[in-house]
């Protein structure tokens, strides 16, 4: 495949928005229907039961793509400014890294920055663009393209393919470790239906120093087994052993010339994505469903959703038909300065306790948020407590858990974070699982559970807070009593004869 017939072909699989679009774009060249073409994800063919294995939750998996993203910019920002990334002088966390390579983040926070600075950092950060095929509305497609270090293309099969490998190991300020962006997200392609091939596209240019000035790309699948094996197989493009590529400039992710345009980076493309009945909802859909699993965002993110109504009467991209919104994560949701209704907090974001005591656990902070009623996506939400790393949910707890801290009036009023930042890296690897959803039932996470229960059956602020809204809910039987009574001799009034 030459240069020139690479570029076309890449750029028709990133405008795909359905399986049958990918399908039409393969067809335009033979070397796609050659299976010697098409090498083992990872570099093995026994590959399906880690990658089946991954996360459940597809909003999860999406947000690992994200996680990589952010890693990805603090990665090029430490080349640029000539860090050495497993030296004693790099940032030794996540917010320490961004304090150090943008500092006009103050402290490392996103929440000390107006919306304004949030969403022009956005646009050059992680860009998010949300697009629907005609056939298939109920399966958005998702590209999600990061101005970061990217990859040559040689270096995909190690990279951006790989399964198990340790590019990330000891770095200390970067999240992503068990390579579940890469993966845990091809189960949910084309529908969940591995008949339509689970295709995934990636894009990829490394940013100098060390790039070779291409831009690479391959198309992932995953094929039925054939006879003698036992599973599926996940495999990606290649042709004659090399990975597709061309020179060039710049790419337009979203096909234009005002957003999304990267002159190096990554670009990862899932097409009919099996996200979920609210999450696929035009505009807020992910933005909202996001916000369960990253409580906090390192670097915000830009979300386009090419699927809204046109508005002739409105300006910018939303006279298009174009929603654009930018996502910071839960808690700056709930700092107020992006909500919608700011009267709705009762209790602002602040922390209930931090331990020390147990040198096995590490330091946990815990921080509460409540308000007088939880968003719909979220009081339909099963969790309420959620266990972080650098803001990204690890595990959670479902609302019932208020009832063993005796807050059980606060289950519908309050969003719990337990920050795990600084947990003892023993404790952490123990009780947290790869699949960011489950706990480990031993000792250190017993241990952890105790003591957020503890910490939130003793505050004292909560206690209060759940008096106040008991005292609300008595008031609120009173008052609709009254109005009961109102009507009915409203009624009697108009209708003797009741």
């Amino acid at each position: 495949m030459d240069e020139q017939q690479s570029r076309k072909i890449a750029l028709k699989l990133l405008a795909a928005t359905s399986a049958a679009d990918v399908d039409a774009a393969m067809c335009l060249d033979s070397a796609f229907g050659k299976e010697d073409n098409w090498r083992p994800y990872g570099g093995a063919h026994n590959n399906w039961d880690r990658i089946a294995a991954q996360t459940s939750d597809p909003i999860g998996a999406l947000g690992e793509l994200i996680i990589n993203s952010i890693d990805a910019i603090l990665m090029r920002k430490a080349a640029e400014s000539g860090v050495e990334v497993r030296s004693k002088d790099a940032p030794q966390s996540m917010t320490e890294a961004v304090k150090k390579f943008f500092p006009e983040i103050v402290e490392g926070k996103i929440a000390s920055l107006s919306p304004e600075e949030r969403t022009k950092l956005a646009e050059k950060s992680v860009l998010i663009g949300v697009n629907r095929a005609a056939s298939a509305k109920k399966y958005p497609s998702y590209t999600i393209a990061d101005f970061g270090e990217g990859q040559n293309p040689a270096d995909f099969p190690k990279t951006l393919l790989s399964l198990s490998e340790t590019n990330k190991d000891g770095i200390p300020f970067v999240q992503g470790r068990f390579n579940m962006g890469s993966t845990g997200s091809i189960v949910f392609c084309t529908s969940s239906d591995i008949l339509k091939g689970h295709y995934k596209f990636v894009m990829s240019k490394k940013n100098a120093p060390g790039s070779d000035g291409n831009w690479g790309w391959t198309l992932i699948r995953v094929r039925e087994a054939k006879s003698g094996e036992t599973l599926p197989v996940a495999e990606y493009f290649c042709p004659g052993g090399r990975m597709p590529m061309f020179p060039d400039g710049e790419i337009q992710a979203f096909g234009r010339a005002d957003i999304g345009v990267l002159n190096a980076g990554t670009i990862v493309k899932l097409y009919e994505y099996d996200i979920g009945p609210s999450a696929r909802a035009v505009d807020l859909g992910l933005n909202n469903a996001l916000t369960t699993n990253l409580l906090e965002c390192a670097l915000p993110v830009r979300i386009y959703d090419f699927g809204a109504r046109p508005l002739p009467d409105r300006s910018g991209l939303r006279r298009e038909g174009i929603t654009e919104r930018t996502f910071s994560g839960m808690k700056v949701v709930f700092s107020g300065d992006e909500s919608a209704d700011e009267s709705n907090i009762d209790l602002p974001t602040y922390q209930v306790a931090e331990s020390t005591a147990n040198p096995e656990l590490g330091t946990i902070r815990i921080y509460a948020t409540g308000v007088k009623h939880l968003p719909d996506h979220l009081r339909e939400y099963a969790y309420r407590s959620f266990y972080t790393l650098n803001g990204q949910a690890q595990a959670k707890e479902y609302a019932g858990f208020f009832r063993a801290a005796k807050l059980d009036d606060l289950r519908n009023h309050l969003i719990v974070q337990v920050d795990c930042n600084e947990m003892n890296g023993t404790a952490r690897s123990s009780i947290f699982k790869s699949d960011r959803e489950r706990m480990s039932n031993n000792r250190f996470y017993r241990a952890l559970r105790e003591f957020v229960r503890d910490a939130l059956k003793d505050d004292r602020e909560l206690r209060a807070y759940a008096r106040e809204i008991r005292q609300r809910r008595v008031t609120e039987v009173i008052q609709d009593d009254e109005r009961g009574r109102e009507l009915w001799n409203a009624l009697v009034g108009s209708n003797p004869e009741l």
